[in-house]
Order: structure tokens, then sequence, then C-alpha cells
């Protein structure tokens, strides 16, 4: 039963490893006004982070493309495709 919970944001950040940490850097530098927090919090929702760790992982998908778009100065969202 607790499988089915979504791990809280906090939980998804203990996850986060070297590897998500540069990548999210690199990411960040091609959108400075966004501040890291708030890229990473973004990064954290749904099921980006699986995303990302497929990609990490030996044999994983050979690609990732993130983006992100401005919707408002209020709702900001990153967008990440396999």
């Amino acid at each position: 039963m607790a499988e089915s919970i979504p791990l809280s944001l906090e939980k998804r950040r203990a996850l986060l490893d070297t590897r998500h940490k540069y990548i999210l850097e690199k990411f960040n530098t091609l959108i400075p006004e966004v501040k890291p927090v708030e890229l990473e919090n973004a990064f954290l929702q749904s099921n980006k982070l699986e995303v990302v760790n497929d990609f990490l992982k030996e044999g994983g998908s050979k690609k990732v493309v993130m983006c992100w778009t401005l919707i408002s100065k209020v709702r900001r969202t990153l967008y990440s495709v396999e």
C-alpha cells in the first residue's frame, strides 16, 4: 500500500545524485532567470525524475529532451519527453 503513495517532494529530492544535479545545473544555464530551486522542484514533480533515471541507467533511453515554458510570472512548467 505504501508503494502506491507518491513520494513527497523532499523524499524525491533525496533521490537526486550528482548526475541529476549536473543535468539541472546545465539546463539552468540556458534559463538563468529561473531560480535553481524552482527548476529542481519542477523536475521532481510528476514522472520527470523517472524519465531522467531511465536515461541515466545502463541500456536506458538514448535521449532526453527538456524544455521550459514561461507561461506566466506565477506559473512555470518543466516538460521532459523521452
